[in-house]
């Protein structure tokens, strides 16, 4: 079976590739709206952040909880610094970056 959070991406990007062939706005206006969170991701951070923290390609991580597309993820974000050891390897500097910001807004 797939997952939720996977036929929800597979479900988005049809609408990208349906709403790319039939607008000609500016590729700002046309940009996927995802996650306020995922939103701020660059294509590379997104992949990144897909595999290790919605699909969990690269296995479970500590007591990371699966991040919610959409949903409150208020205990997400810290606990990825909780286990920070783990997790560096698997992302880059700049997505982590970008996740260490989210704990100030909470």
């Amino acid at each position: 079976p797939v997952a939720p959070a996977q036929t929800f991406v597979e479900d988005k990007k049809e609408e990208v590739a349906t709403a790319t062939q039939t607008t000609t706005q500016p590729e700002e206006e046309n940009k996927l709206h995802i996650d306020p969170f995922i939103d701020k991701l660059t294509t590379e951070e997104r992949a990144q952040f897909f595999d290790v923290f919605v699909n969990r390609n690269m296995g479970k991580i500590g007591t990371i909880p699966v991040y919610k597309i959409n949903g409150n993820n208020n205990q997400f974000f810290p606990a990825v610094f909780v286990h920070l050891n783990r997790v560096r390897n698997l992302i880059s500097d700049s997505l982590l970056s970008k996740i260490y910001k989210e704990i100030g807004k909470e």
